[in-house]
């Protein structure tokens, strides 16, 4: 192991950046001090290290310090290795569960959400059907927490401002099955959509970066560090939209793009898999079948379900991109069945989702595609559109 001193009034010399290098290049474990006694601003490399998934520093007062943080920093670290091995253990023996230490906690604590949690989301499920093709699902498993994701879903499509939802409502449903490391980030992360919602992007991106910061001191899983990082970015976008900076690209997808891992998101990844197999396996079906059968909608209910269930996971960590990205989703939902049948309903699902996705070159290939649309769009569809886009 190697443990480096650096002051930050003198910085730090060729030699010592060069063993610096060598040690990450040999993927020797390292331990960073930076003392700040004659120097408060910190330097390049302190600043480098403020990534997720980077290596651990701390910072000293004064010299005198050294001896006894290092040794601490060291056994503290030791520690941390230990637990480590003993979540893998335990998850190994229990797979059913996901379970990592958070902090010096001794204790392990899951960060998965409970089937339990997101079983009854009828409510749900039957608003985001609504929302291609109006059906008549019958409302049997609920519950708190589906009743508050389906009243979110109208600020998300326009229905309602954000100011009607009871945003700390939902916080506190989920304070009730977070660990309390875990809710302290979501927290920030709720914060942050509803600055969003309220077109305040700067407050917004301040509650990311906390609920980031959140993420580096703890244990908590990279995965979802780079899952706020992704936030940030999104934002930063939207952000530098408004000041007419087009084209920057922002400190955070610069952090994206160093990391050496693939970006995923378990839970999101492997719903959204699922969903993607099942529009494949309806288009195949449709190719293949026999010329006097018709089927209207035959899988829009399975479809929808996986929709609204990466939803409900987008709200249960806090993620403005997945709420957000649900719109991308109903979008390809409609076309799948805009390229299948004639209805109407599909139509206008396919125009609305467009608009909210924000991506123009889509837009105009739905308008290229469906002329009928411009002749075909009543007053209070153009309305029921347009509450839907913006905030």
């Amino acid at each position: 192991m190697c443990i480096f001193l650096v002051d930050n009034k003198d910085g730090i010399s060729d030699p010592v950046l060069k063993e610096m290098k060598r040690a990450e290049d040999t993927k020797k474990k390292s331990l960073y001090l930076f003392c700040n006694e004659n120097e408060q601003t910190p330097t390049e490399k302190q600043k480098e290290l403020t990534r997720p998934n980077k290596l651990h520093y701390e910072v000293i007062d004064r010299f005198e310090q050294f001896i006894e943080r290092a040794y601490e920093c060291l056994r503290q670290d030791i520690f941390k290795h230990y637990q480590d091995y003993c979540d893998v253990v335990q998850t190994a023996t229990h797979k059913n569960e996901y379970t990592l230490s958070f902090g010096q906690e001794v204790s392990t604590n899951t960060i998965s959400v409970k089937k339990s949690f997101i079983k009854g989301l009828d409510r749900t499920k039957k608003k985001i059907a609504d929302q291609v093709y109006k059906n008549n699902k019958e409302i049997k498993e609920t519950s708190e927490f589906d009743a508050l994701a389906c009243l979110f879903f109208e600020v998300f499509i326009g229905e309602k401002k954000i100011r009607e939802f009871n945003v700390m409502s939902l916080i506190n449903e989920l304070k009730e099955n977070q660990s309390e490391t875990l809710y302290q980030v979501t927290e920030l992360r709720w914060k942050a959509i509803q600055m969003y919602y309220v077109d305040d992007i700067e407050s917004s991106l301040k509650n990311l970066y906390e609920a980031l910061e959140g993420c580096r001191q703890t244990n908590l899983p990279v995965w979802l560090s780079n899952d706020i990082l992704i936030d940030i970015r999104n934002l930063s976008l939207v952000q530098y939209a408004k000041t007419n900076k087009r084209g920057r690209e922002s400190e955070a997808q610069k952090e994206l793009s160093r990391l050496e891992e693939y970006i995923y998101c378990p839970i999101y990844d492997r719903l959204n898999s699922e969903f993607e197999k099942e529009l494949l396996r309806n288009r195949l079906q449709d190719r293949i079948k026999s010329p006097y059968t018709y089927q209207l909608g035959s899988n829009i209910e399975t479809c929808s379900d996986y929709i609204a269930d990466i939803y409900a996971i987008s709200l249960y960590y806090g993620s403005l991109t997945g709420v957000l990205n649900t719109s991308g989703r109903l979008k390809e939902l409609a076309f799948n069945f805009c390229d299948q049948y004639s209805n109407w309903e599909f139509r206008l699902s396919l125009l609305k989702f467009a608009l909210l996705e924000g991506a123009s070159s889509t837009l105009e290939r739905v308008y290229l595609t469906y002329r009928e649309i411009e002749s075909k769009c009543s007053e209070s569809d153009a309305l029921s559109i347009y509450k839907a886009t913006i905030i």
